[in-house]
């Protein structure tokens, strides 16, 4: 349904000249009025179209916005994951020689007595 094209209309300044202006042929002043009602109709139409849109994309929105809610609870909820974290293995215990040198033997382990601490002390140096 197309609206014609409105007629050229020149809005009166006050109602007196209204009056005089539709006086003499009514007929202008119907076929005005009815473009303008089709027009007001016509936009009435159009945005309730986009209301109703707009309201279906809230809802979906609304919808959404519940659904990551439950999910969120439901992560906080849940235990944490065990992560198994990988433990690197210990390298092999490094041998040591019975004597480092034939010249300079290791000494001898010292046990803790303290009578024989001096002795230890001026073998090392």
């Amino acid at each position: 349904m197309s609206t014609p094209d409105s007629p050229t209309w020149a809005a009166p300044n006050d109602v007196e000249e209204f009056k005089r202006q539709y006086e003499v042929d009514a007929a202008d002043l119907f076929n005005n009025i009815a473009v303008l009602v089709q027009r007001i109709r016509l936009e009435r139409d159009t945005s309730r179209t986009q209301l109703a849109a707009t309201n279906e994309t809230i809802d979906n929105l609304e919808e959404q916005v519940t659904r990551l809610n439950l999910d969120l609870n439901v992560a906080r909820a849940a235990p944490a994951p065990t992560v198994s974290v990988p433990i690197a293995a210990a390298p092999p215990p490094t041998t040591v020689p019975a004597f480092r040198s034939e010249k300079f033997p290791d000494p001898e382990k010292f046990d803790g007595t303290h009578t024989k601490l001096p002795g230890f002390i001026s073998w090392i140096e």
